[in-house]
């Protein structure tokens, strides 16, 4: 639908001069409200699937979310360490699963 007038400028770029999929592909809505999302924390950076792991990094990195998400890392690796340790003191045995986890 082309519009009746004005246009819609962002960073130099008139919207209307490209096509409706590269302003798709090339902005993101970040909501001001706090809104669960279905999927993976990568598919909702990257739902077309186009950054490798390093720029999806840098991204985060950018943003200041780096950080959280290391903590986030961490506390889980300490967590499986923590209940496979528990598993070992119990005499439990350990599955090859959770040992290639370490």
């Amino acid at each position: 639908m082309e519009a009746d007038s004005g246009n819609i400028v962002i960073d130099g770029v008139d919207t209307s001069k490209i096509s409706l999929q590269q302003v798709r592909q090339k902005i993101t809505i970040i909501p001001q409200e706090p809104t669960l999302f279905k999927g993976t924390l990568r598919y909702n950076l990257d739902p077309l699937e186009v950054l490798d792991e390093k720029e999806i990094v840098a991204l985060l990195k950018q943003s200041g979310l780096d950080d959280i998400i290391n903590k986030k890392k961490t506390e889980n690796k300490e967590k499986k360490e923590k209940e496979r340790k528990e598993k070992e003191e119990n005499g439990e045995e350990i599955s090859d699963d959770e040992d290639e986890e370490k």
